[in-house]
């Protein structure tokens, strides 16, 4: 019997050391390039840079949107842009609820056009 439990922890720390590795390189394959509040401080715009194979854009730049204090939801939360933007993606909040995101696009994996309470409205880097 001890030996059937002691196999069982054994395998139990395998386990999570595993998942503590997934973690790890999932966080570490993504470089934070800014993080701008919406006006009223409930979003959180994120501008990703995807650093593997990983994410609709592999290498590529990604926006997430998420609402204030939901704490690493950015590396889990569905991209409402995807893409290779010449000098990385830039965004800026517009109003509380429309948020505009700046890219001169060399190719766009993903538009989104709303989400959930958020506009998002999209201009070129180009222009001022």
């Amino acid at each position: 019997m001890k030996t059937i439990v002691g196999g069982l922890a054994a395998v139990g720390v395998v386990v999570a050391l595993l998942g503590a590795g997934v973690m790890v390189l999932r966080f570490s394959s993504w470089i934070e390039r800014s993080a701008v509040a919406s006006p009223d401080g409930s979003q959180v715009a994120f501008v990703l840079r995807s650093g593997s194979e990983g994410g609709l854009a592999p290498y590529g730049d990604h926006v997430i949107v998420r609402p204030t204090g939901h704490f690493l939801r950015q590396y889990f939360a569905e991209p409402v842009f995807a893409a290779y933007c010449r000098g990385g993606a830039g965004v800026s909040w517009k109003t509380d609820t429309t948020l505009v995101i700046k890219c001169s696009a060399e190719k766009v994996v993903r538009q989104r056009a709303v989400h959930g309470p958020i506009q998002v409205e999209y201009a070129s880097a180009d222009q001022h």
